[in-house]
């Protein structure tokens, strides 16, 4: 059997203190109610022997009493004493006078007619007690007095008395008895008080360790059933507020899930700043946008970590204003981005509460960046159709001059307004074909396998076929085992372009290779290696925009439109491949597709 442990707890004590107190008043009145009953018991018991004493002794003492017979009444007391147990004192009615006294001689004692005894014997009904104490025998006695009638002129008092004594100790072995008693019991019952504190206390501490684990976050816990029906209530009010908790905090978690993953996937950048000009939250498109650590910078103040006038402007504008603010900014930083910013306040559950400012960034950087490129794509296209033209008119126009009556002149003009016409037309062609390439970069490209030697050979016929004498300069080194998922058309294009460049611009004879390989990574690469004057570093990092050109000058004379490399790019693209150029000046260029091999 499991010994029942210590109650725990103020509640438990006070609970057995308390109960042990009421026990101990309990049975301390108890007690004393008893003491009582059993001293008057006793003392009734003793007078009763008292009085039958001495109507006992009534018979012998009344005729001496008649007759005078003092001293016979004297002798006859002290022989009487001992058998009775008791002291005897006969006094005479009329004066009170002591006529015989069993203990001290009669002679010398007062009248005892104001003895309290007498006093009552002589008022009631001839019998007459008194406990008190004696100065005579000095200790507690208890008196009887009876009158009795010697004879019709002669009253007196037979007086017994016996010491308490005797009552005194027997009922102090009785107290000894009952507190014995009292101590068992306050034991016997104290034990089944911790019983039943324990039995009431242990559940609470259950509950009490439960609510603690629940409010420690273990939503989890359960307590179970406690065995009365009250603390059974409890367990089920304490059980289905762990479900509820544990469902509105699952609920919590999930909508504070979803709202990070919402605005952790939006491409704007998002910042909440509460009424203190505290950030609240940011995801991480704001960060990234205004080069923030979203660790370091939550709960601090906004005006001192977002130090960019404009958009502290606008903050503060939506703070005052019922409107959303919004206001286009330029952060110059390390990529001089230009942001959209809408600012409009948090509006609390309440109805007109807010309690802060919700700041939305657009990063607009590559709208703006693409209508910039646009702008110059139209400059620059406008300035490539204006040369031919111009060309094309000048020459045109002096034929048709009455002056000219040379043949050989106006065959030249003819023919500069041809050599024009062609290059307006290989200009028209690569806009089409680049724009067609750009179109299908948003679409499924129609690819083939294609033995990716066979492809550098018949790029490699392309260009024979315009300039046959370049056949001697090209080397072609490649696997046969290589395979490319692929448009044939447009990449054999792009590696066309590629050796046109490096024909046009190495020195007449100079050897161009072709390589094909596979590198480390599983990606088919072309590389297009020339030995001519090569391309400076500055240039390296925009030869693949679209009319871009290191040399203007040259360029036009070898009859380039300033296309070729961007369409090069964006076939590159197309195949989910790349292009990269290395190039030092005076010692050739290296340029390389990477695309991947057929699965």
């Amino acid at each position: 059997m499991k010994k029942p442990s210590r109650p725990q707890g103020r509640i438990a004590w006070k609970i057995f203190f308390s109960y042990l107190a009421i026990i101990i008043v309990a049975m301390f009145a108890v007690a004393l109610m008893i003491s009582r009953a059993i001293r008057e018991f006793h003392l009734a018991s003793l007078r009763r022997e008292l009085t039958a004493q001495t109507r006992l002794l009534e018979p012998l003492i009344a005729p001496r009493f008649a007759n005078r017979e003092w001293s016979e009444l004297d002798r006859l007391t002290r022989e009487l004493a001992p058998e009775v147990g008791s002291r005897i004192t006969i006094i005479r009615a009329r004066d009170g006078v002591v006529v015989g006294e069993s203990d001290r001689q009669r002679m010398g004692m007062e009248p005892h007619l104001q003895r309290p005894e007498v006093l009552m014997a002589i008022h009631g009904d001839g019998i007459g007690h008194a406990q008190r104490y004696s100065t005579s025998v000095r200790e507690d006695m208890l008196y009887l007095a009876l009158r009795f009638e010697a004879d019709e002129r002669n009253a007196g008092f037979i007086r017994l008395a016996r010491p308490l004594t005797a009552v005194r100790e027997t009922l102090g072995l009785i107290y000894w008895e009952i507190a014995a008693i009292g101590v068992l019991a306050a034991l016997a019952t104290a034990t089944v008080g911790l019983l039943v504190i324990r039995r009431i206390t242990g559940p609470l501490q259950d509950i009490r360790k439960g609510a603690e684990r629940i409010a420690s976050g273990d939503l989890q816990t359960r307590m179970h059933a406690c065995g009365d029906r009250e603390l059974n209530r409890v367990c089920e009010a304490m059980n289905h507020m762990a479900d509820q908790l544990s469902a509105m905090l699952q609920r919590e978690r999930r909508e504070k899930t979803e709202v990070a993953a919402i605005l952790g996937s939006m491409i704007e950048g998002v910042i909440a700043i509460d009424d203190r000009d505290r950030i609240i939250s940011l995801n991480r498109a704001a960060a990234e946008i205004l080069h923030l650590e979203p660790e370091t910078v939550e709960h601090a103040r906004f005006q001192a970590v977002v130090q960019i006038p404009g958009l502290q402007e606008v903050v503060a504008r939506a703070v005052n204003a019922d409107q959303p603010q919004e206001k286009e900014i330029t952060v110059y930083n390390r990529e001089n981005r230009h942001l959209q910013a809408h600012a409009t306040k948090l509006q609390g559950p309440g109805e007109g509460e807010r309690f802060g400012v919700l700041l939305v960034l657009h990063d607009i950087t590559r709208i703006r960046k693409l209508e910039n490129t646009r702008r110059q794509f139209v400059a620059n296209v406008s300035h490539e159709l204006r040369t031919p033209i111009t060309a094309i008119q000048g020459a045109l126009e002096t034929v048709l001059d009455s002056t000219l009556d040379n043949r050989r002149d106006t065959k030249r003009f003819v023919e500069l307004a041809l050599r024009h016409t062609m290059r307006f037309d290989r200009l028209i062609h690569d806009l089409l074909l680049l724009s067609r390439i750009e179109q299908a970069e948003g679409a499924t490209a129609k690819t083939a396998a294609a033995n990716l030697v066979e492809t550098i050979r018949e790029a490699t016929r392309l260009c024979l076929e315009q300039k046959p004498e370049i056949s001697s300069r090209i080397e072609i080194e490649c696997p046969p085992e290589i395979t490319v998922e692929i448009n044939a058309t447009l990449l054999e294009q792009a590696i066309a372009n590629l050796l046109n460049n490096a024909i046009n611009y190495s020195p007449p004879e100079s050897k161009v290779k072709i390589v094909g390989s596979r590198n480390q990574s599983g990606m088919a690469e072309i590389k297009v290696i020339d030995r001519g004057e090569g391309i400076a570093a500055e240039h390296l990092d925009r030869i693949f925009e679209r009319f871009y050109r290191v040399d203007q000058a040259r360029s036009r004379e070898t009859g380039g439109t300033g296309l070729g490399l961007a369409i090069v790019k964006h076939i590159a693209q197309l195949h989910r491949g790349t292009v990269t150029v290395e190039s030092q000046p005076g010692r050739g260029s290296v340029f390389t597709i990477s695309i991947p091999t057929a699965q």
